[in-house]
């Protein structure tokens, strides 16, 4: 076995990781995917995958670190899988302690383990094994079928522009709730610059009041989407939702995907009227002794 660390992949490498995924997924009956980009880390030279290769240099683990928050007070999220033919070798342990080693360096000491509901189900003894806890639910959500809706007076939604940022970042913070507008406006800059990310406004009598973004690369990933707080409960985020998706897929991208919080009903509420149903639940793990 051997081990690499790097804050870009290859093509070949992202290939190797979607292979990769689809063996955890058809053995686990999973479906979470890692992000394979760096773009959103808050330090872009910090080491953001690990890859370990098995003798015959076939990828056998992969781990992703995304820390898009300064270490103080800011959290990592890790998601960590090994190949189903290569566990029980110390392969995912080699992996934690080469991620926990690298968020030491930069300062970060809160991370979370992103795994499945389903996975340990399949697995009783994974929480209690690795010394975790449960802290947080998300429902991932698919597109069965877009339910249409009448359009709002005034109201259109159309690609994002340099122009738009400023007069989002408001909304965003208040949505958020960042600190700074600076990072909210770097935020939104990167998903702008990102040519993999389709980045949407709400527009309503020719003011930004909303945004969605859609991350379009293996599939449809909808994220980071708000509506100013004088615009909601109005219908205009599930018009805001609905037209976004009906442009990918306009563009060919057909299966759609998105996450809500598992204490968030009314955004899952939001998200079953635009016609989305529930796929997976995503948990949260913390360590008790790191």
């Amino acid at each position: 076995m051997w081990m690499t660390t790097q804050n870009k992949l290859t093509a070949h490498e992202v290939k190797q990781v979607h292979a990769l995924m689809h063996q955890v997924h058809h053995v686990d009956r999973t479906f979470k995917e890692p992000y394979l980009s760096n773009q959103y880390n808050y330090f872009p030279g910090m080491p953001t995958f690990i890859l370990v290769y098995d003798s015959a240099s076939q990828l056998a683990g992969f781990t992703m670190i995304y820390a898009d928050e300064a270490p103080q007070g800011g959290e990592v999220d890790l998601i960590v899988n090994v190949s189903p033919a290569q566990r029980n070798q110390g392969i995912g342990r080699m992996m934690l302690n080469r991620a926990r080693a690298i968020l030491d360096d930069f300062g970060y000491k809160s991370i979370n383990y992103i795994t499945e509901q389903v996975f340990l189900d399949a697995n009783p003894t994974f929480v209690t094994k690795w010394q975790m806890q449960v802290t947080d639910v998300e429902y991932q959500m698919h597109l069965a079928k877009l339910t249409p809706m009448t359009k709002p007076e005034t109201a259109m939604v159309r690609s994002m522009q340099t122009a738009d940022v400023p007069a989002l970042v408001p909304s965003y913070n208040e949505a958020f709730g960042e600190a700074s507008s600076e990072s909210a406006q770097r935020y939104l800059m990167e998903s702008l610059r990102d040519p993999t990310i389709a980045s949407y406004v709400l527009e309503v009598s020719g003011v930004p009041v909303g945004y969605c973004a859609i991350d379009i690369d293996q599939f449809a990933y909808i994220f980071g989407v708000f509506v100013d707080a004088a615009y909601r409960n109005r219908g205009y985020g599930q018009f805001l939702i609905t037209e976004a998706i009906a442009q990918v897929q306009a563009q060919g991208w057909q299966r759609v995907v998105t996450g809500v919080e598992g204490d968030n009903q009314a955004a899952h509420r939001l998200y079953e009227r635009v016609g989305f149903q529930d796929e997976t639940q995503i948990v949260t793990l913390k360590s008790k002794n790191f």
